[in-house]
């Protein structure tokens, strides 16, 4: 499916990133992933300054003061639900 399809890429995305040299980019945006994902926003508008014609989604992260350590990650996108299987991957 189509679903599978943007998840099996998010994973190549995520590994791209890894692998092409933006680890300690990524390292300097949080010490865990719930500090990674808050700082999210925050990359996407600099990049939007080279990018212009780029959509970038927002994200919102809620419920991270559990007991358990677990949050709640939104997405918003202009694109609307289409590419949450991608961050999901």
């Amino acid at each position: 499916s189509i679903e599978d399809v943007l998840c099996l890429f998010g994973e190549f995305f995520a590994e791209s990133v890894h692998k092409g040299g933006y680890l300690r980019m990524l390292q300097s945006m949080g010490d865990n992933l719930k500090e990674l994902v808050q700082n999210l926003n925050n990359m996407h508008h600099q990049l939007e300054r080279s990018l212009r014609t780029a959509a970038f989604p927002s994200f919102k992260v809620s419920d991270a003061d559990g007991p358990d350590g677990h949050f709640k990650l939104s997405y918003y996108s202009l694109r609307g639900a289409l590419l949450i299987p991608f961050v999901e991957g």
